[in-house]
């Protein structure tokens, strides 16, 4: 019949509950057909090649519907768990770099002409998921979206992303109003590999795009750059890119080195989006606040060490820390007081610097916490992991293409206000 030729097909072979399952139909009405219709179709498959979901692209001259479309999400299919075309990419990451591109036909066409370590994610932007997949397998990363602005807002997003999980891409740009797909068909491989050996570190390309809003002949400018440039390199975490870079802007600045880390050392870096100097004071309010709430809790755990029923009636999995170093003491802990009867802080932490002074700050306070004091900051930090939790589905429902499948969002919406509700409960 029209629109259930794959269901016509497949209802003799397969339960209409596992088609439904795997997205390849949809329903309406008691009705079924099929979910794509009169597209070419694109296999979508995780790390080991196997097949989890489709794309689908309308064919030239035919605009019904959205120009891609991909199968919504399955139980198998997590779009930001998989990039396109990393099955094959993975066995080239040790001779070639890893090329970020928007949409799987730039992949498409890269390797089609000879470059097979390219990758995408799939109609969503770059998350923080698909920085640690490709951390498993490789450093060696060059981002290379369009040329227009909206590419270079995304690539702006996705270096911010890498760089949080210690990965420092490379940045190539395309000449205006090209894409990968129409350079490589003009230029050939060679070219291209050429424009990718090229590329630029991203620290210096975020300097740069920084540095095109200052006059640096103008002193005033160049101090008010210089600032921003130290909040840039204060968001490093790599110590020796840090340490170069600091050089290098010591040299281009004509300011010592010192006076360069003491300004980044002012966490005046601590926001990257700048906003205005009222809503930092209060995000640094708001940090003080919870990581005060965090020491009474840490203090409060060091004074019952050998009374481990009290550390886990405080119900710590539940909870989510701030701070790299809080978050590790924190997770050092909860692994310890599963099985054991007494806690050894200091053998926990005795081969970790970081965060043996976040403990020794605290033992020297002299002072007990009183049940109030663990009372008011448990709930500080109870309101502050359910916000986070909240910010994170929200995003993943903006994440969403407006044809998701309508289950997802249900059960997020879902989670969302049972979310809202225990933030009330909180009050």
């Amino acid at each position: 019949g029209q629109f259930t030729d794959l269901y016509d097909f497949l209802k003799d072979k397969f339960s209409d509950r596992i088609m439904l399952g795997g997205a390849v139909i949809r329903e309406k009405n008691d009705n079924k057909y099929d979910y794509f219709i009169n597209r070419i179709m694109f296999p979508i498959q995780e790390v080991s090649g196997k097949v989890v979901a489709f794309g689908g692209r309308v064919f030239l001259g035919d605009e019904n519907g959205p120009k891609y479309l991909n199968s919504p999400e399955t139980s198998i299919f997590k779009k930001n768990a998989v990039l396109y075309n990393l099955n094959n990419a993975r066995t080239y990451v040790k001779s070639s770099p890893l090329v970020l591109v928007e949409g799987y036909m730039d992949v498409i066409s890269l390797y089609d002409k000879g470059y097979k370590c390219a990758v995408a994610t799939l109609g969503t932007a770059f998350t923080e998921n698909h920085a640690k997949i490709i951390g498993r397998y490789t450093p060696n990363v060059v981002i290379l979206y369009d040329s227009d602005q909206a590419g270079e807002r995304a690539t702006e997003k996705a270096i911010d992303i890498l760089m949080e999980n210690n990965i420092y891409p490379k940045i190539a740009r395309l000449p205006s109003g090209e894409d990968p797909d129409s350079f490589i068909l003009k230029n050939g491989l060679e070219s291209f590999n050429s424009y990718i050996q090229k590329a630029t570190d991203c620290i210096e390309y975020k300097l740069k795009t920084e540095q095109k809003s200052y006059d640096l002949n103008q002193n005033w400018d160049r101090v008010d750059y210089t600032k921003k440039a130290c909040k840039i390199l204060g968001a490093v975490k790599d110590e020796i890119r840090r340490e170069f870079y600091i050089k290098k802007l010591s040299e281009q600045m004509d300011t010592s080195i010192e006076s360069i880390i003491k300004e980044i050392q002012t966490n005046s870096y601590l926001s990257t989006n700048e906003v205005k100097n009222n809503t930092n004071k209060l995000k640094n309010n708001t940090n003080k606040r919870i990581f005060n709430a965090q020491n009474i809790i840490l203090k409060y755990i060091m004074d019952n060490t050998n009374d481990i029923n009290k550390i886990r009636n405080l119900n710590l999995e539940t909870l989510i820390f701030e701070g790299e170093n809080y978050k590790n003491v924190f997770k050092l802990i909860l692994k310890e007081i599963g099985n054991k009867k007494e806690l050894d802080l200091h053998k926990l932490i005795r081969y970790n610097d970081k965060l043996a002074i976040v403990l020794s700050g605290l033992a020297s306070l002299d002072k007990q916490i009183t049940k109030d004091e663990l009372k008011t900051a448990l709930k500080v930090i109870k309101r502050n992991s359910i916000n986070i939790k909240i910010k994170h589905i929200k995003e993943q429902i903006d994440e969403m293409d407006s044809i998701q499948d309508s289950q997802s969002r249900e059960l997020l919406a879902n989670e969302l206000f049972k979310l809202k509700k225990d933030l009330l409960d909180l009050e």
